[in-house]
């Protein structure tokens, strides 16, 4: 408590005429002036400094929470776009693996197209990678994944795909 308002409460405590406990002839009342050593005032004012500046930090890390919470993190493409931007002298150590396992999942929306796509293309290349020891069955998965895109109407998607 400042100076100012301890004086302030014992100035109302004293302003109306008390009965003096156990003496009912004598009443008392008071007019009280604080004063504090002026190294004691000094210290007073850096510690009400000091909280008021603490106060002010965890109100604006409050208002930050806040804002990112509602408009950065609720959107999917802006929580990556913001994460990238974070993260931008980190990005050439990380690879798609880390980025996908590690980064989607805490950002990205489950029924987002987006990320969707990222887990088939990530159990695609998974697959490839597993068949890339045994040509004959390289060649039927990617002869079956021709097929299906036909199949779809993806003729372009198709042709993509290599012989």
């Amino acid at each position: 408590m400042d100076q100012l308002a301890a004086q302030e409460q014992l100035a109302l405590k004293t302003a109306e005429w008390c009965v003096v406990e156990g003496h009912d002839q004598v009443r008392v009342r008071a007019h009280v002036t604080l004063a504090l050593a002026p190294e004691d005032r000094t210290r007073a004012q850096a510690y009400e400094d000091a909280l008021r500046a603490e106060r002010l930090r965890h109100a604006q890390e409050c208002d930050r929470l806040t804002y990112l919470r509602a408009m950065i993190l609720a959107e999917p493409a802006m929580a990556r776009t913001w994460w990238l931007d974070g993260h931008r002298g980190q990005l050439a150590a990380l690879t798609w693996k880390e980025f996908n396992e590690k980064v989607l999942p805490t950002v990205a929306d489950p029924d987002d197209a987006h990320a969707r796509a990222l887990v088939v293309a990530e159990v695609l290349a998974e697959v490839v990678e597993e068949l890339s020891d045994d040509e004959g069955r390289h060649k039927q998965f990617v002869a079956t994944a021709r097929w299906v895109l036909r199949e779809m109407g993806w003729e372009k998607a198709a042709e993509r795909l290599p012989q």
